[in-house]
């Protein structure tokens, strides 16, 4: 490398740097709240815990025996009740027992997957509250204070803390990225595809 191009390589860094680095501490601050449920070895014990458990069972033992498309359960009353998918939207338990039949034979566990897309959907509607935030604002420093108050949503971790409801919380996850769409189609001087996709 000659002088210039070292100087150019350094410059691009930077850039990329800056440029991770709110994502980053959007991260960091969303593990803050969940440590103590990443910490634990099983799951928070809230009152919606053992439905979620079963019904990750019971669908899991479905896809493992062939059932893969939407069914009722696939065990004697579901453990539980004549049709336990009847209580709640297909999408968060079929996203962890998809991870979990994915990631299996590297020692994934039901409960552990639960937890990462938990987490994942956690940060992503972080980072959509962020980029929403700075849309509206035209401030980053705004942008990282929506998200950091995003993350404390008080009942997004009750939900996830002490009721174990993690369909809800996941709800409440995915409510920013909707928002971000539609204030995209809204306002964009250009048709662009991505907020359809968001949305």
């Amino acid at each position: 490398y000659n002088g210039f191009d070292m100087k150019v390589t350094k410059e691009r860094i930077f850039v990329y740097l800056r440029k991770s680095l709110p994502y980053l501490v959007i991260f960091a601050f969303t593990c803050l709240p969940l440590y103590a449920f990443f910490a634990s070895k099983g799951m928070v014990e809230g009152d919606d815990s053992v439905w979620h458990r079963l019904e990750l069972t019971d669908l899991a033992y479905g896809f493992e025996n062939g059932f893969t498309g939407l069914s009722t359960g696939h065990n004697f009353l579901s453990f539980l009740s004549v049709n336990v998918y009847g209580f709640y939207g297909p999408f968060p338990h079929y996203f962890i027992v998809i991870l979990y039949e994915m990631f299996k034979w590297a020692g994934a566990s039901l409960v552990g997957t639960l937890k990462f897309s938990l987490f994942l959907f956690c940060y992503l509607s972080n980072v959509f509250v962020y980029l929403l935030a700075i849309r509206i604002t035209g401030s980053r420093n705004v942008g990282l204070l929506s998200a950091l108050f995003y993350n404390f949503l008080p009942y997004k971790m009750f939900c996830i803390l002490v009721r174990a409801a993690y369909p809800e919380a996941d709800a409440l996850c995915f409510i920013p990225m909707v928002f971000y769409g539609v204030y995209r189609i809204v306002h964009d001087k250009e048709y662009r595809v991505a907020p359809y996709v968001v949305i």
